[in-house]
């Protein structure tokens, strides 16, 4: 049968018209031919394979099948999803990818503080334990990195 046996994918270089030498051996182009590729789900032996039937099917399937890789695939069945919503759909689609992006900053953010404020609550301590020892405020400032100012009202 012809139409099976149709090339669907072509890799590509630049060769000059003249020599036939390839002009950058790094560069090449891959083709796609979507309409030749007539190979059931059931016949999916390879990764390219199930890529081909994946971008020529992708408008009939409205889950991600189970004979696709999904470490592989679910990402691009996300993005195709979205790409099949109404134009409000994507806006508020966006909007709550930017809500959630905000909330993880705020998050982070918050953390990061604490972080900083428990560090210097740390610094205060020791800078503290240090004066009472009678250890050089200067030392003391270098250690912990507070300024003298600091360290003197340290009780």
């Amino acid at each position: 049968d012809k139409a099976n046996n149709a090339k669907y994918y072509y890799s590509a270089k630049i060769v000059d018209q003249f020599d036939q030498e390839v002009l950058y051996e790094k560069l090449s182009y891959k083709m796609l031919v979507l309409p030749n590729f007539n190979k059931s789900k059931t016949e999916l032996s390879t990764i390219m394979d199930q890529w081909m039937y994946l971008m020529k099917h992708l408008n009939e399937i409205d889950e991600l099948p189970n004979y696709l890789d999904k470490r592989i695939f679910s990402c691009i069945f996300e993005v195709g999803e979205v790409a099949n919503l109404s134009p409000a759909e994507q806006m508020a689609y966006i909007s709550s990818l930017d809500r959630k992006r905000d909330y993880n900053n705020t998050i982070a953010f918050a953390k990061k503080e604490a972080m900083a404020e428990g560090e210097r609550k740390k610094a205060l301590e020791t800078a503290l334990n240090l004066k009472n020892m009678d250890i050089p405020l200067d030392k003391i400032a270098k250690a912990t990195g507070l300024r003298i100012e600091e360290i003197e009202h340290l009780k």
